[in-house]
């Protein structure tokens, strides 16, 4: 049966059996309400765009909506939930203040966009994998995950609303595009960039509280609270696989990376890293930017980063392993902070040295040589500590102020 008219009944309408078909824009009114029954072949096809106040029911045996090519809006201030399936590369709008749930294994590869009120997402599958979603800046569109769910790309919002709730849950997220999202994005789920060549930018203040997983392409933060202070930051191994500093950014952790990718870059900026736990980070930082250490935690860089920026031991202990964790020519300042230690898990030259005093920022060469020295003059007046020794280079004056135990100095 199909429908080409302008009609204007506000009752139901329900397709128990068969298919019912949309044609000419307005077959069923803006605020209508479609139940399709679970049953076999009860389908509504979609000829044209089409608005709907509602739609509701189907299943794992059947009720589902063919788009087409075209885009079915929906959404009232009801609450409803949709189970059969969506087809079709067309579109899905949410719209209206009320929540619509998503539970079947949805294939429509049109875009979805959340205009107004709540589009939540359950089953894993609600989206495509290969879905853009767009959420518009308006207070209150939010997109909501009752279940770990990918979709292809995730774009809008901003600092008037359109964001993501993700409960305890896992939104992967990634194609071949660059996407800006500037919502904010809360829960104590995680989410996961996984495209292999897009830039997935994040830039409002998000506040989701699980980890953040580079598995391929480019993650770029943006605003200085992209990923929540406190944050957990995975960088795969995966050659490709990078963050992006486009402004300063505090994380809780950094880790992951290796010799094939995961690397970060700093352009100009400075990343501040290491409360949150004891990990070990082998990619490339690079860029004129910064590092800062805080937080009491013992991080260890073991990768050949090539950063010129400063790194600053602010609190707690940075570990430097592999012999190329700091570039040659780069400035370590040492706060005069209990517990600020700079520990050597292989030998390292550096730049300079400076900072530190009697109450911390101490050196622990173990058993390893630190070379350290440019044509600046620099003064030390924390305690270097261990077997290992001290070598100056360079044509400036590297003054030690503090209590120093090292086997040997060296200058050159």
């Amino acid at each position: 049966m199909t429908l080409s008219g302008n009609n204007t009944y506000t009752g139901d309408t329900t397709v128990s059996a068969g298919t019912l078909e949309l044609s000419g824009g307005s077959a069923i009114a803006d605020t209508g309400h479609v139940q399709m029954a679970d049953v076999a072949g009860a389908t509504l096809h979609l000829n044209a765009d089409e608005t709907i106040g509602s739609l509701a029911g189907g299943g794992t045996t059947g009720g589902n909506v063919e788009l087409d090519t075209f885009t079915l809006t929906t959404g009232d201030a009801g609450n409803d939930t949709f189970a059969g399936v969506i087809s079709g590369t067309g579109g899905l709008t949410k719209q209206g203040d009320g929540t619509f749930t998503l539970s079947g294994a949805n294939t429509y590869t049109g875009d979805t966009t959340v205009s107004a009120g709540t589009l939540e997402l359950s089953g894993i599958s609600a989206i495509a994998d290969t879905g853009h979603v767009q959420m518009a800046d308006v207070a209150g569109a939010t997109l909501h995950l009752n279940a770990n769910e990918t979709i292809g790309s995730l774009a809008g919002g901003g600092s008037t609303g359109g964001n993501v709730e993700l409960d305890s849950f896992t939104l992967t997220t990634g194609d071949a595009g660059n996407d800006t999202y500037g919502g904010a994005i809360s829960g104590t789920g995680c989410s996961d960039q996984a495209s292999a060549t897009g830039i997935l930018t994040l830039s409002g203040a998000n506040t989701y509280t699980g980890d953040t997983t580079v598995s391929a392409g480019t993650l770029e933060l943006s605003g200085g609270s992209a990923i929540a202070d406190t944050g957990h930051v995975q960088m795969a191994d995966v050659a490709g696989a990078t963050l992006h500093l486009n402004a300063n950014e505090t994380i809780g952790s950094l880790a992951g990376g290796g010799s094939t990718g995961g690397n970060v870059e700093l352009d100009s900026f400075t990343l501040t890293t290491g409360d949150a736990g004891n990990d070990t980070y082998g990619g490339v930082i690079s860029g004129t930017g910064g590092l800062t250490k805080h937080g009491d935690r013992h991080p260890t860089l073991s990768g050949t980063n090539t950063y010129t920026g400063d790194t600053t031991v602010s609190a707690g202990t940075l570990e430097l392993s592999g012999g190329s964790a700091i570039a040659d020519t780069g400035h370590v300042q040492m706060a005069d902070v209990a517990g600020a230690t700079l520990h050597l898990n292989a030998n390292e030259t550096i730049g300079s040295l400076a900072g530190g005093g009697s109450t911390g920022g101490n050196v622990e060469l173990d058993s390893f040589t630190l070379t350290t020295g440019d044509a600046g003059n620099d003064t030390y007046g924390g305690a270097i500590s261990g077997t290992g020794a001290l070598t100056k280079q360079g044509s400036g004056i590297f003054t030690l102020s503090g209590c120093q135990h090292p086997t040997l100095v060296l200058l050159r």
